[in-house]
């Protein structure tokens, strides 16, 4: 199934290509890739387990590179492993850097399309929630 992957839940607000950042001057838009996949690129470890580990050490980085912001930040939460995987390790992340309780709820963001019975991922959406430290929006 092909689907255009510019779309966003927001009207007139379109996606960025992955990797790719976005200039805006008063009379130009320059739209610039600053990274390329490898296609020959090999990675080979020892055993499975150590697919898992790196995986997982890049994966919260990414995260945690992601959690630093002069402004407040939030996670667009629609039940998905993707968007939930990342919830769950910004709010992790989020507890690692106020142990005591200090830090607020990680904002989250949830549209829910009722008439799509087949696309309904509410129960996910709920579990990732009853995890803590969220705050649906």
């Amino acid at each position: 199934m092909l689907f255009d992957k510019t779309i966003t839940f927001y009207e007139q607000v379109l996606r960025l290509p992955p990797a790719h950042s976005l200039i805006v001057g008063l009379e130009t838009l320059e739209l610039n890739c600053y990274w390329e996949l490898d296609p020959n690129y090999e990675l080979r470890l020892e055993s499975d387990a150590a697919y898992v580990e790196q995986f997982r050490a890049i994966f919260t980085e990414a995260v945690h590179c992601r959690l630093r912001s002069a402004f407040p930040i939030g996670t667009m939460l629609s039940g998905g492993l993707d968007s939930s995987s990342i919830t769950c390790t910004a709010t992790q992340l989020l507890e690692q850097s106020h142990p005591k309780g200090g830090g607020s709820k990680l904002p989250t963001f949830t549209a829910v399309f009722n008439e799509i019975t087949a696309s309904d991922e509410q129960d996910y959406i709920q579990a990732v929630i009853a995890q803590g430290q969220i705050n649906p929006m």
